[in-house]
């Protein structure tokens, strides 16, 4: 009993030491964005923060879902030309041209950033409820 009349009370808030921490945050977002702000380059910094324009897959494949279902379109290619479908042609050569850049798909639905953000979001909220 004695123990807890010693401890200090850290659930009463102090304005003073919330001040403190957010000067201290905004200190290091000034110091840390400030060069960038300067120099005109805030939208170059979110653009290779979040890299949307690139495309699902690029020129460095990732073994992730984006991969197989890239790699089954490219599968549903070879069947839909030996079957005679009507293909997206500006996707036939989109995979294999080397370069970052955004994917087309020829037979599978496309996929924008904001599929890709929602899918992300449902993961997220399913894996902490």
């Amino acid at each position: 009993m004695a123990d807890r009349q010693n401890r200090p009370n850290v659930t009463q808030f102090s304005f003073e030491n919330f001040i403190k921490l957010g000067a201290t945050v905004v200190t290091v977002f000034a110091i840390s964005l400030g060069p960038f702000v300067y120099m005109g380059q805030i939208p170059q910094l979110l653009s290779r923060l979040f890299p949307f324009t690139r495309g699902l897959c690029h020129a460095f494949w990732a073994p992730n879902f984006w991969a197989l279902y890239a790699g089954t379109d490219r599968v549903l290619i070879i069947v839909g030309k030996k079957l005679g479908w009507s293909l997206n042609q500006d996707a036939l050569g989109s995979m294999t041209r080397g370069f970052v850049g955004d994917t087309k798909f020829a037979v599978l639905p496309q996929v924008d950033a904001i599929h890709t953000l929602i899918i992300t979001v449902i993961a997220q909220i399913v894996s902490v409820a």
